[in-house]
């Protein structure tokens, strides 16, 4: 509804509901040419002709991040914070210009994850020779997949290694309903420190 940009403090702020979408590059955090994340939102797609962009099948991957309060952020540090019920939906991708979203009510595909929170950190760093974004879901963090189910205090997330870490605080344990296929009964576990790759489906209690 709003967007505010102090350019000498080199903040933003937009006022929610909205939504922010990007594509990139599997475990490599790379999007199509020029993007980053959130280049990509609700005023429509880029203006750069995507369809040019080349990727080979299933490499591309799909962040979306729906937020009903505001979206704030840091462009030197290259932060931004989604605030009130903050719904993230992680998928695999056919183009660069897929804008997809997950039903909360509907079953998921294959490596789809959904995850919701009160809040939602995403941070961007960038190496010369890789470029990466990580994500961090605190208060009533909640993560459903077809092999994985989360109730948890924090949940992490690294694009470079497309990894989850579910963590508790201290106080409270992070819950995990794992299953070891597509279909089985999941094994229920209680712990402080929780490790799943996405890509491979490998499940570490740490």
């Amino acid at each position: 509804r709003a967007l505010e940009v102090g350019r000498l403090a080199e903040n933003l702020r937009v006022a929610g509901p909205g939504w922010v979408s990007s594509v990139i590059r599997q475990g490599t955090g790379d999007g199509a040419r020029g993007s980053g994340f959130g280049d990509q939102g609700s005023a429509g797609p880029a203006p750069w002709n995507q369809e040019q962009e080349v990727a080979k099948p299933g490499s591309l991957m799909s962040v979306h991040v729906a937020f009903e309060k505001e979206m704030v952020g840091d462009v030197a540090m290259r932060q931004i914070e989604f605030r009130q019920q903050v719904e993230t939906t992680y998928s695999p991708a056919n183009s660069f210009s897929d804008v997809i979203a997950a039903d909360a009510l509907a079953d998921l595909s294959e490596r789809m994850i959904l995850m919701t929170s009160d809040v939602l950190t995403v941070t961007e760093f960038l190496q010369p020779a890789a470029r990466w974004f990580e994500l961090r879901a605190t208060g009533n963090t909640k993560v459903r997949g077809q092999r994985i189910d989360v109730d948890a205090p924090i949940v992490g997330y690294s694009s470079e290694k497309e990894t989850l870490i579910v963590e508790g605080d201290g106080r409270a344990d992070a819950k995990v309903w794992y299953r070891s296929a597509i279909g089985a009964e999941p094994t229920s576990l209680k712990g402080q420190r929780f490790r799943y790759n996405i890509r491979t489906g490998e499940f570490t209690p740490e």
